[in-house]
């Protein structure tokens, strides 16, 4: 590389304070600022005016329609509030949660009965007057007492028998709650229907039906793959934890930013999500990809590969007299020594720190 010796930099290093992004010194010369090779450590900061600062999300993910969700920089975003008769926050979806089921309430005989979402409940059939659920029976006409005086034997004139009434009138099952996604309801003729479009049952892999709604549960775990992010089944991202005896250790019980945490007292994918990450921030892993994959094999040659770390070594580059773009003895990276020799041309000299 060609050095102008004649120029005085005003500067051997980025100013203190600085913490990202790059700084000339005055003479050509770029430095990397941070620890970071100039990035930033945070999955929402950027780099302004070499200083690292971090932007919350202010709006819940699609599909997120109540509670809160962290907004990436330590705070919450509210992502909305119930309204009746879907007042139940549950996963941050909005679900309703009957009033009833199955049984009417006490002392209610007959009728149908509202559960509280939408749905009816069966108390049972009247013979007689149904108000309010309550079954009133038919009045029923004494025989009468009054003694009749003999008469002299006469033949009775001939009465048409009355006509048959005929069967009952079959009953008609009622059909689910449009608004119910899933399980069972009383049909109000002693059976019970299917409800949702697939015969009672959720549509999604990671769907579990509650209230007769369909809400999608991510499985509990982590990723034990090596590096990057897996689908948790509900449409978000779970980070892969590098699960091996000695990263257990340091995972199992640490502190990071005074708060400790314990894998085993973890209750679900959003503490082992957190823990994940307090792991990365305690072993300065910040992308959860590559960076991961540099700190379990030492080194910034491998990367991560579909889930996994592969080494990519770093070669000569080749040319007819090497063209000023690689010289020296150098670490691959990948466990190897190389001797990209030196350079060929007069004007130029090898600087050894940069092999270049």
């Amino acid at each position: 590389t060609m050095m102008d010796l004649s120029c005085k930099p005003n500067r051997t290093a980025c100013d203190p304070g600085l913490n990202c992004g790059k700084q000339d010194n005055g003479c050509g010369e770029e430095f990397v600022c941070g620890a970071m090779e100039g990035a930033c450590p945070g999955d929402r900061d950027i780099c302004e005016a070499n200083m690292c600062k971090c932007e919350p999300q202010k709006m819940c993910a699609e599909g997120m329609h109540c509670g809160t969700m962290p907004d990436g920089c330590g705070g919450q975003v509210k992502c909305g509030e119930c309204e009746a008769p879907f007042g139940t926050c549950e996963v941050n979806k909005c679900i309703c949660k009957p009033t009833r089921v199955d049984t009417c309430d006490a002392g209610l005989d007959c009728g149908f009965q509202d559960d509280g979402c939408g749905g009816e409940i069966f108390c049972g059939e009247c013979d007689g007057t149904c108000t309010a659920n309550k079954c009133t029976p038919k009045p029923t006409t004494p025989a009468p007492t009054t003694t009749m005086p003999t008469l002299a034997p006469t033949t009775p004139a001939f009465v048409a028998p009355a006509p048959s009434p005929g069967p009952a009138p079959a009953c008609v099952p009622k059909p689910c709650n449009s608004t119910m996604q899933c399980g069972t309801q009383p049909d109000g003729c002693g059976g019970v229907v299917q409800c949702g479009e697939a015969e009672g049952k959720c549509p999604g892999p990671a769907d579990q039906c509650r209230s007769n709604m369909c809400i999608c549960v991510p499985p509990t775990g982590v990723c034990n793959k090596e590096c990057g992010q897996i689908d948790n089944g509900c449409g978000k991202k779970l980070t892969c934890v590098p699960w091996n005896s000695t990263l257990v250790g340091q995972f199992q019980t640490m502190n990071s930013n005074n708060v400790s945490y314990n894998f085993s007292t973890a209750r679900g994918p959003a503490d082992i999500e957190q823990l994940t990450r307090a792991w990365s921030r305690a072993n300065g892993i910040f992308d959860h990809h590559n960076q991961q994959c540099n700190k379990l094999h030492g080194g910034e040659a491998w990367k991560c590969v579909k889930n996994q770390c592969k080494c990519n070594p770093k070669k000569c580059e080749v040319g007819t007299d090497k063209g000023g773009k690689s010289c020296g003895k150098f670490f691959d990276g990948c466990g190897n020594n190389l001797d990209c020799g030196m350079c060929t041309m007069a004007n130029q000299r090898c600087d050894f720190a940069k092999n270049v």
